[in-house]
């Protein structure tokens, strides 16, 4: 009997120490869910984040305002260094930001060429040193849109290289000679070798000495695009 009494008393008892042990065990339970809880967010926020700043890094657009929709486009005709586009020695009967034609938003760059003198006529945008440096041995592409009003030919966007050695690489794309009136889009891509020491994304309404022109351009793009 007396057995049979102590059997149930220490079920009991244990029943007892289980019903003290749950607070604590609860307690460690919810602690460990929080730090879980909280090293899962740290992982998803790294995940989530950490890939837009190495594409904004690798592939964004080098040229600021590529659609002169900033009155602070910095055109310069000295070409000084804190012009990022400039024409130096060029004679254009007109340049500047123009409302008259744009493919998208407000404004367009406006070129016109009646020069038949012995200067090719060019609109430049420098590279920094900082960016030939992350861009030296990669493939670049360099884009916009065109649309030409006068002229038979030499209307065209152009990457100009110039290496250590002072040889010139050079490449360009735009309308043909009969393409008027119409905005189009056009692209170059070239590959920057090491010992590039210049790099330049120009504009040109009458490549081509003695040629003349006129031509609006638009949302510009020059943007790395891979590895040699």
């Amino acid at each position: 009997l007396s057995g049979t009494i102590g059997e149930p008393g220490q079920a009991t008892r244990g029943r007892r120490v289980q019903k003290t042990m749950r607070p604590l065990e609860r307690l460690r339970r919810k602690a460990w869910n929080m730090r879980f809880l909280r090293t899962a967010v740290l992982l998803a926020s790294s995940i989530l984040i950490t890939p837009c700043i190495v594409r904004a890094e690798d592939g964004g657009n080098l040229i600021e305002n590529p659609g002169f929709e900033d009155g602070e486009v910095n055109l310069d005709k000295s070409g000084s260094a804190n012009s990022r586009w400039s024409w130096g020695k060029s004679v254009f009967a007109e340049v500047g930001r123009s409302t008259a034609e744009k493919h998208s938003g407000a404004f367009s760059l406006h070129l016109k060429d009646t020069s038949t003198g012995g200067t090719n006529d060019t609109i430049g945008w420098r590279m920094s040193s900082e960016e030939l440096n992350k861009t030296r041995g990669k493939a670049i592409r360099f884009s916009g849109w065109i649309k030409k009003t006068k002229g038979e030919e030499g209307v065209c966007i152009s990457v100009w290289i110039k290496k250590a050695d002072g040889q010139v690489i050079s490449k360009c794309a735009g309308p043909e000679a009969s393409g008027l009136g119409d905005w189009n889009s056009y692209s170059v891509t070239v590959e920057v070798p090491d010992d590039t020491q210049l790099l330049q994304a120009a504009l040109l309404c009458a490549n081509g000495f003695g040629n003349t022109g006129e031509a609006y351009f638009d949302d510009l793009e020059l943007k790395v695009v891979g590895e040699v």
